[in-house]
């Protein structure tokens, strides 16, 4: 079997992920941080170890930056929704982006009065690093671009964006 759909369902898990979540399962289930007895101790010191690999992984500057959502979708809502835009705050995507980035960017612009670039693809449907630099401006607060399509599989130029958003001080997502 080929699975071309990991972005929504991540097919086949490796090994020791249905490993861990066994063991998870089996070992210790119960809500962590919400109860004093032994197992739910057990899942909240997990869930702290997790949190400090990743923000290890990220270079995060402490785990208390880690959060785990249920999915991509609502981490990326989340984000979108709890930034502090102001009015005429600019926010550059593409045409690329998923649901959960073109609909809160929408409804952003409705309540907050927010302004959006939507890069669009070259000839090759690529996006083309010197568009998105061109489309920065001083109301630019955040590019909100993903670093490769699930429908085309073009990969884009995250690297040299990520150096822009770094010198001119733009968040990411």
């Amino acid at each position: 079997m080929i699975y071309f759909d990991h972005a929504a369902s991540s097919y086949p898990k490796p090994k020791s992920v249905a490993e861990a979540m066994s063991e998870a399962i089996l070992s210790y289930s119960a809500n962590p941080g919400r109860g004093g007895h032994k197992l739910a101790e057990q899942a909240r010191l997990a869930v702290e170890e997790a949190r400090k690999k990743v923000a290890q992984l990220f270079s995060a500057p402490s785990s208390k930056h880690v959060w785990f959502y249920q999915n991509a979708t609502m981490a990326i809502n989340q984000a979108l929704l709890g930034f502090p835009f102001k009015k005429g705050d600019h926010v550059i995507t593409t045409m690329f982006e998923h649901n959960s980035v073109i609909r809160p960017l929408k409804q952003l612009i409705e309540e907050k009065g927010i302004e959006v670039s939507f890069i669009e693809p070259d000839e090759n449907g690529l996006i083309n690093a010197k568009n998105v630099i061109e489309a920065i401006n001083d109301q630019t607060v955040l590019l909100a671009i993903t670093h490769a399509s699930n429908v085309t599989g073009a990969i884009f130029p995250i690297r040299t964006l990520q150096h822009w958003q770094k010198r001119k001080g733009l968040s990411c997502l």
